[in-house]
């Protein structure tokens, strides 16, 4: 299935989250089709985003990037 981009094995009520890339509602309806016909499922639940507030790959993989973020973010420096 192209259309998943993502695939999440979550906590809490819902157990798996599918990020997928469709480019309608008929689209994501024959998407969502062949998903419940390969994998039969009690319950779907379906969210839409509306607009991309943010977007980047990049990790801040040092602790001080997180200090340095806090510090730049509350108007401090260290």
């Amino acid at each position: 299935m192209p259309e998943v981009m993502e695939v999440y094995r979550m906590a809490g009520d819902v157990d798996y989250v599918l990020r997928v890339a469709v480019a309608d509602m008929a689209e994501y309806d024959a998407f969502y089709k062949r998903l419940i016909a390969i994998a039969p499922m009690k319950n779907v639940t379906s969210r839409f985003a509306m607009e991309r507030m943010k977007y980047t790959t990049a990790y801040p993989l040092h602790p001080r990037a997180f200090r340095d973020r806090r510090a730049a973010d509350n108007g401090d420096e260290e």
